[in-house]
């Protein structure tokens, strides 16, 4: 079965839009037919996207506008052929009608959400639930979007690391690359002829210049190999993965996990979720070799443990973090506990990317220079020196 997102116009003139699953679009074209519905334009919806979640800029963007609709008091109904209207995405309009048809057959938000869940976060598909059954849609949708904006500005940042040191990174190697192919070859004769030895780091040029001119296809294979192991790391692994190997960024990605962590089970508790379904939903946000860790706790607080004896047996959660849970479980507002570390780690977040961010151009850009000067010295003492001798 395919599916299909179709536009078209009834007898009396009126747009009208739609999601359909069929075998064939002639089978869809015939039902809207029978329908008295004409003119019909339909866009197959490609199966890999259904099973992909959403963007993180689409998810936000979908909340705020979902929230808005509400707050102005329309019916979710409406809301969502509000949006269909000003789609320009087949993909996700079919998704908007697919959801306002299952309403309109009498299904419940949950089951319209459910049959796309793999277009949504867990997290989204679980509070969505609570939300239809606590009818208490507008403000969990708040949550949500607070949540998502928190995730984005933080993936943003991330980001930013890497952006500078693959730039400067490129241009380092785009540069070297034109001096070993073009600059080299002319200095060769010249360096070959001098009887005095050559410096170390001038003999290694010259060979590694050769080398590109005599087998570059070795050399272009072994850039295509690097090329496809870095692409399959950032597919599988992300570039998380990659900051996280570097000592003075480990610290700031442990605190946004336990930023991300603490945010997940503030938002689940104000919206109603019970303490260990929010715990056991929050699990993925951990890397694989310290969700056994997390899982542990979930572990203890089902055997009948207090959540402050349950994080202290862990090398996850720093005292900082247990302490202020701890505070939180004695006056009963764990909801407000755990805001309360994610405030703290924002501000000491905050100061600590920005020193971080400041201090990476002097340091990328002192290191280029660096390199350069061993190009540049590599090629021009053996040049000092035959000078002396004349």
């Amino acid at each position: 079965m395919s599916c299909f997102f179709w536009k078209g116009f009834d007898i009396h003139g009126n747009s009208l839009e739609g999601a359909e699953e069929s075998s064939s679009e002639e089978k869809i074209l015939q039902k809207l037919r029978s329908s008295s519905i004409f003119s019909v334009t339909l866009e197959r919806i490609p199966e890999h996207k259904l099973n992909v979640p959403l963007k993180e800029d689409t998810l936000i963007h979908f909340l705020t506008q979902i929230h808005r609709l509400l707050d102005s008091g329309l019916e979710l109904v409406d809301c969502l052929n509000f949006l269909i209207q000003y789609q320009s995405s087949p993909f996700f309009s079919y998704l908007l009608c697919s959801m306002k048809q299952d309403l309109q057959d009498g299904k419940s938000l949950t089951a319209a959400f459910q049959r796309h869940q793999k277009c949504f976060p867990l997290i989204v598909n679980y509070l969505i639930e609570v939300a239809d059954k606590s009818d208490r849609l507008p403000e969990v949708i708040e949550e949500m979007l607070i949540f998502f904006k928190f995730q984005q500005k933080f993936s943003q940042q991330r980001r930013k690391l890497l952006t500078y040191p693959i730039i400067v990174s490129g241009v380092a190697f785009i540069l070297v690359l034109g001096i070993l192919i073009f600059v080299i070859p002319m200095f060769k004769t010249m360096f070959t002829s001098f009887k005095d030895d050559l410096p170390m780091t001038t003999q290694w040029l010259i060979s590694i210049s050769d080398s590109l001119h005599s087998i570059p296809h070795i050399w272009l294979l072994v850039g295509i190999v690097l090329g496809l192991i870095i692409f399959l790391i950032h597919r599988h692994l992300g570039w998380g993965w990659l900051l996280r190997k570097i000592p003075p960024i480990h610290y700031i990605e442990s605190s946004i996990r336990l930023l991300f962590y603490s945010q997940s089970v503030a938002i689940m508790l104000r919206s109603g979720v019970k303490l260990r379904e929010a715990l056991s939903l929050t699990e993925p946000l951990f890397p694989g070799n310290l969700q056994e860790e997390v899982k542990r706790v979930h572990r203890q607080i089902d055997a009948g443990a207090l959540l402050v004896n349950a994080y202290s047996t862990t090398n996850v959660f720093p005292p900082i973090f247990v302490h202020l849970i701890a505070v939180g479980e004695s006056s009963g507002h764990l909801a407000s506990a755990f805001d309360r570390v994610v405030n703290i780690y924002e501000e000491n977040l905050e100061k600590r990317m920005t020193l971080l961010n400041s201090m990476i151009e002097p340091i990328f850009i002192l290191a280029l220079a660096c390199g350069i000067l061993v190009i540049l010295l590599s090629i021009y003492l053996p040049i000092f020196s035959m000078a002396e001798h004349f």
